[in-house]
């Protein structure tokens, strides 16, 4: 596809929300730690590897998702990477052991990884002429997202009954 003159702000505003809803799911993460703690019964060195396992993986295999997206250019790698992080971070809520917890959080930061650069890319295509908003606006929505999704969690997990609650 060519680059346009004009900024494509319907295509932009997708865009946009495809990384707001990654980054979202992706920022239940941390505000779980302590439900986590009782629920499993886990260490703070537990708790600790579980963060350096998420921010691993989400960060390590973005190069590779990169190569591959410039290879391949299919939407696959942005659906089955937005979809592995919206399925599987959600599923660490009923994991009922540390591995599996681990194992759901690993997949699910993958994903994460997996759908940045490949989103990431198609902003030019649609910015035109406005290049740096384009990029300013689909950053924005992921970091809007980090900081939307700890409070998210903190007004549905009190909610949730599978949870374990203080009285």
């Amino acid at each position: 596809m060519k680059t346009q003159n004009h900024t494509n702000l319907k295509v932009l505003f997708a865009l946009t929300l495809v990384h707001f809803t990654g980054d979202f799911y992706s920022a239940f993460t941390t505000p779980l730690f302590p439900a986590f703690m009782e629920k499993l019964n886990l260490t703070l060195a537990q708790v600790g590897l579980i963060a350096g396992i998420n921010r691993f993986l989400s960060f390590i295999v973005q190069p590779v998702a990169g190569y591959l997206a410039d290879r391949y250019q299919g939407r696959a790698i942005i659906l089955g990477g937005l979809l592995m992080a919206v399925v599987f971070i959600p599923l660490s809520g009923i994991a009922g052991s540390y591995w599996i917890l681990v194992l759901f959080i690993a997949l699910g930061s993958v994903g994460s990884s997996l759908f940045h650069p490949s989103v990431a890319g198609m902003i030019p295509l649609y910015s035109g002429n406005r290049r740096g908003f384009s990029m300013s606006v689909f950053n924005t929505g992921g970091t809007l997202a980090f900081a939307v999704g700890p409070f998210f969690m903190w007004y549905r997990l009190p909610k949730a009954k599978a949870w374990p609650h203080r009285d």
